[in-house]
């Protein structure tokens, strides 16, 4: 699910430098919280496993509690534990010595790139990928 979603008060700091996100783009949103949580659940019930990095924020930000979570944060913990954690991008270059979120580019549903910042397909791809390969080579 790649989407935006329009917040329910004003946004102090788009941080666009690594979300990509403006304000132009954040009005443009066509989803409010509860439009975004209802299609989330269109492909989500209580049996889905959910893989992602630090998922917890992306779930407190839908305002959903989820059980089934293998969050990359964790699998791959930061050397100097808790409260540090690893950025997804320096875990699959530590893993498959190649970068991810070089180019990342927001785009609409037409395809058409309206904004630098991570790009949440390859996010998901790139969890996907390292945990695959924590299974099979542990």
């Amino acid at each position: 699910m790649d989407i935006l979603v329009k917040p329910d008060s004003p946004v102090i700091d788009y941080n666009s430098r690594f979300s990509g996100l403006t304000k132009d783009l954040v009005d443009e949103a066509k989803y409010d919280l509860k439009k975004a949580r209802e299609r989330f659940l269109e492909f989500v019930n209580s049996e889905t496993i959910l893989i992602g990095h630090s998922l917890e924020s992306d779930l407190k930000a839908l305002r959903i509690v989820h059980q089934k979570i293998v969050d990359t944060s964790d699998v791959f913990p930061h050397e100097r534990g808790l409260p540090y954690k690893k950025s997804l991008k320096n875990i699959f270059n530590d893993i498959f010595h190649s970068n991810i979120q070089e180019n990342g580019k927001i785009r609409n549903s037409a395809g058409n790139i309206l904004a630098d910042g991570h790009d949440s397909k390859e996010d998901a791809s790139a969890c996907m990928r390292l945990m695959l390969h924590k299974v099979k080579f542990g």
